[in-house]
């Protein structure tokens, strides 16, 4: 427990002898240990936005897909409760695990400008899910989209394909913007939001078959 911080919040095992713990309580701070449990090397996922403004990397995403590893590269779905972050850089983060490097891509963008403004920063409509598939993409579904988005070619081209459940009606967002309602009414438009909006949540690729779930 002293070696990976308070609490133990998720994991990307890298290897048989490397795996990457993640621990929100310990500075958002990812660590890397063997096998044995012994402590290789610390990352830090606390980054600013592009004019140094806005911290992201607040929390992990708990779904089960919240880190993807490929070819040196740990991607990590993060949630940021802030809707100026969010309108402008993907909460996806790319760590480079040899150089240390550590980014906020800039697409996919979750959720545009109208639906951001109709939802409460919660954190069950704030948790995106990753895979990479067997042509090392990274696919990334939120979990109020019908979309997903595939990021191909070194992770430089962004395609957006529909994929929406018959069991979805349209999402219950809010009938205005956040700006113009009151704190009450924001409580109750989310909790209307949280118990009839379908969501997509527990993302899944099966390689052997090349299905999403």
């Amino acid at each position: 427990p002293d070696a990976v911080g308070p609490e133990p919040y998720n994991f990307q095992i890298i290897t048989q002898d490397s795996i990457l713990v993640f621990s929100s309580f310990f500075k958002k701070g990812l660590t890397l240990i063997n096998g044995k449990g012994n402590v290789l090397k610390r990352y830090s996922t606390l980054i600013n936005d592009k004019d140094g403004n806005y911290e992201i990397g607040k929390s992990l995403s708990r779904g089960p897909s919240a880190m993807v590893f490929t070819n040196n590269y740990l991607f990590m779905a993060m949630v940021s409760l802030s809707r100026n972050v969010l309108s402008r850089q993907s909460p996806v983060l790319r760590l480079n695990i040899n150089s240390e490097e550590i980014v906020a891509l800039s697409q996919p963008l979750q959720y545009n400008d109208g639906t951001l403004s109709k939802i409460e920063m919660i954190y069950q409509i704030l948790e995106p899910d990753l895979v990479i598939n067997s042509k090392d993409d990274l696919v990334v579904s939120f979990p109020l989209d019908h979309d997903l988005w595939v990021l191909s070619n070194d992770f430089k081209n962004v395609n957006r394909i529909r994929v929406k459940s018959q069991a979805f009606r349209d999402f219950e967002l809010f009938d205005g913007s956040y700006e113009g309602m009151t704190p009450r009414q924001i409580d109750e438009e989310g909790s209307k939001l949280i118990r009839l909006s379908g969501q997509y949540l527990e993302f899944l690729y099966d390689p052997y078959r090349s299905v999403y779930y």
